[in-house]
């Protein structure tokens, strides 16, 4: 189950050191807008701030123009291989990201219009991009890995008179909350929770609740852990007594074998939730049974991240097979 090869930025992780929760840099890279073709306000998919998803200024993009694109670029040459979109669904009409292609310039550059497609997405969201009222829930999808400055994220939904709302999309993105049946408290949603900034924050209506997590993938790392930095005011509002569950067979609908359980005091540090042995998996189900917040209540959550444990190196297999031969060679001639 071993995933692709992913080249750290920055802000990423060595080893097994907890993503970066310095400032607003939690290992995502985020590029800028170069262009685009049949969006309104394209820039708003790289700004952070996902809020009501309706095109608004400053809180994501629409376009009602199947084929329409948005051209992103690193600023310089970096190595990718995913994307995570975050969309909004849930009146107004508006559709989900649900189809789209990646494309990369051959000649990494934009002006000799060369562009080849290296990823297709069919049906990313499916049905839950409207359970229960989601709003803002992500999709991360995995394509080859691409060593490139410029690449492109083009729209295959059909046209017509709904538009297509496209409130983030970052590459890298250390946890996506792929769905929620707690959070929908607008302007609040839950990916708050990871969009890197911690002055932020997904806002959970009641005491319990709980997140399904898309944790990036590294080559080389198992996942070892959570990190959970609640609300940096009114008390630290963040979840107390939390359990995390996973899938052997990486199901993200079958979450069911405890991996860890832990009780986080009411703190503005960032806290770590240790799995009982780190773990090969993509998919992961954060449970909260209350909240830190005094009286209880809403349950306030500023930004989610991960740790990584280096996967163990196997015994050489010359030395195996050497050790093996040597002992049939005893064998024989005992």
């Amino acid at each position: 189950m071993r995933r692709l090869s992913q080249v750290l930025s920055a802000g990423g992780i060595a080893g097994g050191m907890i993503l970066s929760a310095a400032g607003s840099s939690w290992g995502a890279i985020t590029p800028t807008v170069y262009d685009s073709n049949n969006w309104r306000n394209a820039s708003a998919t790289v700004n952070h701030l996902e809020t009501d998803g309706r095109g608004d200024t400053g809180t994501g993009a629409g376009t009602t123009v199947n084929g329409s694109y948005i051209t992103y670029d690193f600023g310089s040459v970096t190595s990718f291989s995913d994307v995570s979109a975050t969309t909004w669904a849930g009146g107004f009409g508006a559709g989900v990201a649900n189809n789209f292609l990646i494309q990369v310039s051959t000649s990494d550059n934009p002006a000799n219009n060369d562009w080849v497609t290296v990823g297709t997405a069919s049906n990313l969201f499916g049905a839950d991009a409207n359970v229960n009222g989601e709003q803002n829930i992500g999709r991360r999808f995995y394509f080859p890995q691409q060593n490139k400055r410029y690449f492109r994220y083009v729209n295959q939904n059909p046209s017509g008179t709904y538009s297509l709302w496209l409130t983030e999309l970052q590459v890298q993105r250390p946890v996506v909350v792929y769905s929620s049946l707690t959070n929908q408290n607008n302007p609040y949603p839950v990916n708050h929770s990871t969009d890197g900034d911690i002055n932020t924050f997904s806002n959970n209506p009641g005491e319990a609740g709980n997140y399904v997590l898309d944790v990036l993938q590294q080559a080389g790392q198992d996942i070892s852990g959570l990190t959970i930095a609640a609300r940096q005011a009114a008390s630290w509002n963040g979840p107390k007594d939390v359990q995390v569950f996973y899938s052997p067979t990486d199901d993200p609908n079958n979450l069911t074998t405890l991996i860890a359980s832990a009780t986080l005091p009411s703190s503005p540090a960032t806290q770590t939730i240790t799995f009982n042995q780190p773990v090969d998996a993509r998919y992961f189900k954060l449970v909260w049974a209350n909240t830190n917040t005094p009286g209880g209540g809403a349950t306030q959550i500023a930004e989610i991240g991960a740790t990584y444990a280096p996967v163990p190196e196997p015994a050489s297999l010359g030395i195996i097979g050497g050790a093996a031969l040597l002992l049939i060679r005893r064998r024989k001639h005992a």
